[in-house]
């Protein structure tokens, strides 16, 4: 059997208030939204389309009644009056569906309420999952499409990104239910944004942000989670400055070791080769052996082509006035401003993308949703000597115990 789902809007709460003239002066007019009037005409196009391919329609809804309903007023013969009930009695809620034939046998639910006040419906995803489940869907006709609501429990999001307040647990597991690599929080890389050339004076040294592609730029490290939200960016560099470079100097590098130092060892961001091999940031490994290696190094590429694609969809958010095909923060498309404002507006970008993503706005689908590959940093051209106030020798070797762990107990 096929059945889809189609939602139709309410329209309560989708108008706005606007200001009409008229001979007798201002009035405010109610006048709808138009993301909801595009919604409308889209609704009404799939549903001409189903009704031409002669699909069954069948529409659901909910309702209640109380066990002591009355009318407020009524025709009598006698002069006694209407007795009302003191109280309105036990709130039934009734969950049907039907359609132009009917009722859809056996679909009917109806159950006692828990309370008496609140939301009429009284329902929750759960209550309602079930009912379509178990007692509407087995009853409908084949190729059956079933319109509901937009009610909050008709809806239930898969899959739940991670916020800023989650543990690192959820965001472990986020990232293991995607790729099968255990204790992944986020994946790590920079990516130049072009910047106006900045003027060679007391300020600024004008030469120190021309990058080894030889435009200048900001080279900004960004962190994500596996939904491509941002959890972290550090645009504070110009152009030659490494990628391991910036991580070593970053907050974030600090709060990761305090975590493995303070026993909280089994959480890791994962980054590129040009990374440091550390038992809080891993990289892949290189020249892998067939076998359980081969398949860790593909899994890691897998997971780690997260942060290209965050990348790459930071960049296509955000068109420049009277250029559609080209963003604001690509490196064809220069910020014309100083390196602190540049700074600033790249914060902002970052703050913008996680807005759309939790609201699940989608870029142009035409757009390439991969970082172009000119633009990555492998870490091969930097000359910025590393500095690090640790044992670099003793923490790279348990951080290959710690990786080879990984790959023997899960590839």
């Amino acid at each position: 059997m096929h059945t889809q789902l189609t939602q139709n809007r309410k329209r309560n709460a989708d108008h706005k208030q606007i200001t009409s003239e008229t001979q007798t002066g201002y009035k405010l007019v109610l006048k709808e939204k138009t993301d909801i009037h595009l919604k409308r005409i889209l609704y009404l196009k799939a549903m001409k389309k189903y009704r031409d391919e002669g699909r069954p329609i069948v529409f659901t809804d909910e309702s209640y009644a109380h066990s002591s309903h009355t009318k407020g007023k009524a025709w009598l013969d006698t002069a006694q009056g209407l007795k009302r009930p003191i109280s309105k009695g036990q709130r039934i809620v009734m969950v049907h569906a039907g359609s132009e034939t009917g009722f859809v046998p056996n679909a009917l639910l109806m159950f006692k309420s828990g309370s008496k006040a609140g939301d009429y419906h009284d329902m929750n995803y759960i209550n309602y999952e079930k009912w379509l489940r178990t007692q509407l869907i087995p009853n409908l006709n084949p190729n059956s499409v079933v319109v509901i609501d937009n009610a909050p429990y008709h809806n239930k999001l898969m899959n739940l990104a991670p916020t800023s307040t989650d543990k690192k647990a959820k965001m472990e597991s986020w990232f293991y239910e995607l790729y099968r690599i255990p204790g992944v929080v986020g994946c790590i890389d920079c990516t130049h944004v072009a910047i106006h050339s900045p003027p060679n004076d007391q300020h600024y040294e004008e030469s120190i942000y021309v990058n080894r592609k030889g435009y200048h730029s900001i080279n900004t490290q960004l962190i994500c989670d596996a939904n491509l939200c941002i959890i972290n960016v550090n645009a504070l560099f110009p152009g030659p400055s490494h990628d391991s470079f910036i991580w070593n100097q970053s907050k974030v590098s600090e709060i990761m070791e305090q975590l493995h130092r303070h026993g909280t060892g089994t959480y890791y961001l994962i980054g590129d080769s040009g990374y440091p091999l550390r038992p809080w940031l891993h990289n892949p490994i290189p020249e892998p052996q067939p076998g359980p290696e081969e398949n860790y190094n593909k899994a890691f590429k897998s997971a780690r082509s997260t942060i290209e694609r965050c990348n790459g969809v930071l960049k296509s958010r955000f068109p420049s006035q009277g250029q559609k095909k080209e963003r604001s923060l690509l490196k064809d498309r220069v910020l014309l401003y100083l390196p602190e404002k540049a700074t600033q507006i790249i914060n902002s970008c970052c703050v913008l993308h996680n807005m759309c993503i939790n609201s699940n706005i989608n870029i142009e689908d035409d757009l390439s949703l991969e970082e172009d590959e000119s633009e990555i940093d492998f870490g091969i051209f930097d000359t910025i000597p590393q500095q690090e106030h640790r044992n670099a020798l003793l923490t790279a070797g348990i951080s290959k115990i710690y990786r080879n762990n990984i790959v023997r107990n899960y590839f």
